[in-house]
């Protein structure tokens, strides 16, 4: 393993990816092309801020690289197929990225509310 100093670190911010309003998917995409262009860099993004929905899109943009098991801290699962005929929403990211052939794994910790989540869902998770 390779460890860089101090002085070999730079923090960028990148910028903002290009929200469409209330087009949800085509909103992640643009997410998803934004950080699969920092990973062609060599980068490691960090994301921060948005909907819960955002996390698809850095777990898509990692498609291209070794499989990978991640770590999801929430007090929810975020676990639910669909609602009201929304599969792509701040309810479903890690659903959908379970169905990502690169990914091999989610741990979540800290779950304290299964109110939201239906014996189908929990059950799939």
């Amino acid at each position: 393993m390779t460890y860089l100093s101090a002085d070999e670190v730079r923090i960028v911010d990148a910028g903002d990816s290009d929200v469409i309003y209330a087009d949800t998917k085509r909103s992640l995409a643009n997410a998803t092309e934004a950080v699969r262009a920092l990973l062609d860099q060599g980068t490691l993004p960090y994301i921060l801020g948005g909907d819960h929905a955002i996390t698809m899109a850095p777990v898509a943009a990692y498609s291209d690289e070794p499989p990978l098991h991640f770590l999801h801290i929430d007090a929810h699962f975020d676990f639910i197929d669909e609602r009201n005929g929304i599969s792509w929403g701040h309810g479903s990211p890690m659903r959908r990225a379970s169905e990502m052939s690169h990914v091999t794994g989610i741990t979540t910790l800290a779950p304290h509310n299964m109110a939201s989540v239906s014996r189908k869902d929990d059950e799939a998770a």
